[in-house]
């Protein structure tokens, strides 16, 4: 699958995410709607960006990894929903990794208008 390019420029929406007590911040790029408008966004979620705790711990490396991971999942397009449901998750549904914290958040976002 070839993933659908992003322009160089485009909105990004940014927000906090707080998993086990630690705060992380998550960036968003969605795709256009409007081909006339490039860079708009306005469309399904195409990318997320992650960081947090503290740059150069290995916990902060797997979470801007996952991040780019799921970035690619999304502009091949799979949907948000399909990478939510196959992270571990423990008996109450709650994820058991950032990953599936940042997925849960992503689905909340693309629901938004």
């Amino acid at each position: 699958m070839t993933p659908r390019r992003q322009p160089s420029r485009r909105t990004a929406q940014t927000f906090t995410l707080a998993y086990q007590h630690m705060p992380f911040t998550l960036t968003i790029g969605r795709f256009d709607t409007d081909p006339q408008d490039v860079g708009a966004g306005g469309g399904s979620i195409a990318e997320v960006f992650v960081s947090g705790p503290k740059s150069g711990e290995h916990m902060h490396a797997i979470v801007r990894d996952a991040a780019i991971m799921i970035s690619l999942a999304l502009q091949a397009g799979w949907p948000v929903s399909a990478l939510q449901a196959s992270v571990s998750r423990d008996q109450a549904k709650q994820p058991q990794s950032i990953i599936g914290a940042v997925l849960d958040a992503l689905a909340e976002e693309d629901k938004a208008p």
